[in-house]
């Protein structure tokens, strides 16, 4: 295995995502258009990331299903290397059904894949990439806390940059384990998250989502990235605090994963050394476009529309 430049650890499913609805009613049926393709914050990442031209290697668990058959064939044509352990039982898979305003709702089975994903799954060459990312953090309960921390203490002792998106804990942030992200955000360079997502973390549900990233940084991450919606997005650190407005590039077609893409395109903006301002102008151009309908923007057409070149 070579060495790969970005490194995602995580949640691996398929995604089935509507055609935007107005609404849900029960016992009312409505006509919809479902689009299949890769899913999970982690393997959002690593194909975001390979589509930005980044080599990526996405580390988690498959089924032995017919899903799983379909994942690595799409990962294949992604150019996104892959060390996925294949198991028995059923591939993790989430229906996202998409709202004509842009939010969504989700029904996910995490299958025995995604509950199941090891520390050991972890080659140990993937730990000298010069980023290695956690995604899908409350999704892969078997390597939360100390497991992730050791990974994320190996990886930096080989020079790597550590970085770690959460999501949304869907068992209420509980003392427990928040104890638990606690002693990975020691060992975590970058963590992402959105306003909601600080205030928790930081215990602090009333407070400013900044004075909670400020928060955050007590506890050893280096910088928190906010990701502010319609505002934008904003990075802080114990040396800066700069946020940059949001960038159009059309209508609310395509959310799902368009937080992974954000991601991904900020790792890449940061390996080709730009600014702090600029990485994030890059990550608000690329999630932009995912979610106006292009689908894991290509490098090209995020330059482009920053340049004011795209045709939308």
């Amino acid at each position: 295995m070579s060495v790969p430049q970005i490194v995602c650890i995580g949640d691996v499913n398929i995604d089935l995502v509507s055609t935007p609805v107005e609404s849900i009613v029960p016992e009312v049926s409505e006509e919809v258009v479902f689009t299949e393709r890769v899913g999970g914050n982690a393997a959002n990442t690593a194909v975001a990331c390979s589509r930005l031209g980044l080599e990526s290697l996405l580390v988690g668990r498959i089924g032995s299903d017919h899903w799983g058959v379909r994942l690595k064939e799409m990962l294949d044509d992604y150019d996104v290397a892959t060390a996925l352990r294949s198991i028995k039982g059923r591939t993790a898979l989430t229906v996202a059904v998409t709202f004509t305003g842009g939010k969504r709702s989700f029904l996910g089975d995490q299958g025995e894949t995604n509950e199941t994903v090891a520390a050991e799954d972890v080659p140990e060459e993937a730990l000298r990439g010069r980023y290695v990312m956690r995604a899908g953090y409350w999704y892969t309960p078997a390597i939360m806390g100390e497991p992730t921390a050791r990974i994320f203490s190996r990886a930096q002792a080989n020079g790597a940059v550590t970085l770690l998106d959460v999501g949304w804990d869907h068992l209420g942030w509980t003392e427990e384990r928040l104890d638990g992200l606690f002693g990975v955000l020691e060992n975590t360079d970058v963590l992402f998250v959105n306003e909601l997502e600080a205030v928790h973390i930081a215990q602090m549900p009333d407070r400013d989502p900044a004075e909670a990233a400020r928060a955050i940084l007590g506890h050893g991450v280096k910088a928190v990235v906010l990701h502010l919606g319609e505002n934008g997005s904003r990075f802080i650190s114990r040396d800066e605090d700069i946020t940059v407005p949001v960038v159009r590039a059309g209508g609310v077609r395509d959310p799902t994963g368009t937080g992974d893409v954000f991601n991904a395109a900020f790792i890449y903006a940061h390996h080709e050394g730009l600014s702090t301002e600029d990485m994030l102008r890059f990550a608000n151009a690329a999630a932009a476009l995912h979610l106006a309908g292009h689908t894991f923007p290509h490098r090209k057409r995020v330059e482009a529309l920053l340049a004011r070149e795209v045709e939308i």
